[in-house]
């Protein structure tokens, strides 16, 4: 059984995701911001135009990283359902790694005075993020940022409070 992931009060927890229609195909991104218990602080989704789904993972990632260290956050809990995206930000990078400029970014905001932790979770525990990068791939902006939850978000947002699990599928 899975379920959203969540920490503890004085923690800010954010999931990612990427999408894409083909890989290389028409990609996005999206993420949110969210307290111990669920409640919603900031959710955003882009476009990352026609690239690979690792490409659109990896954004996601920085997206969020950068907004939560720009909105003053300073204690996180990160999770992305892309076990390959959390491998490669935990390790050294190739400079020849086609997304190394991405990752060495991650790596920089990682590396500043603050607490934050990468870790990966399975799908269905990430839905908020999921519907979000799907967003993204729909998207012609770079980055949306909003606020208030999406209307589209209502359900899995009230699910993950809960503390609805899912069978892994």
């Amino acid at each position: 059984m899975v379920s959203w992931q969540h920490g503890d009060e004085d923690t800010i927890i954010i999931n990612v995701d990427g999408s894409a229609l083909n890989n290389p195909g028409k990609a996005g991104y999206g993420g949110l911001m969210r307290k111990y218990d669920g409640s919603f602080l900031r959710g955003f989704f882009g476009s990352v135009g026609i690239s690979s789904i690792l490409h659109a993972e990896i954004q996601a990632l920085l997206t969020g990283i950068k907004l939560c260290w720009e909105a003053g956050y300073r204690k996180l809990m990160c999770f992305s359902d892309s076990l390959h995206v959390v491998q490669l930000v935990m390790k050294d990078i190739s400079r020849f790694h086609h997304c190394a400029n991405l990752l060495e970014l991650i790596q920089n905001f990682l590396a500043k005075d603050w607490f934050i932790s990468i870790q990966h979770i399975l799908r269905e525990g990430n839905s908020c993020a999921d519907i979000l990068a799907k967003l993204g791939v729909k998207s012609s902006d770079h980055l949306v940022t909003f606020d208030e939850p999406l209307p589209c978000l209502s359900h899995a947002l009230l699910g993950d409070a809960l503390g609805v699990s899912f069978s892994r599928t």
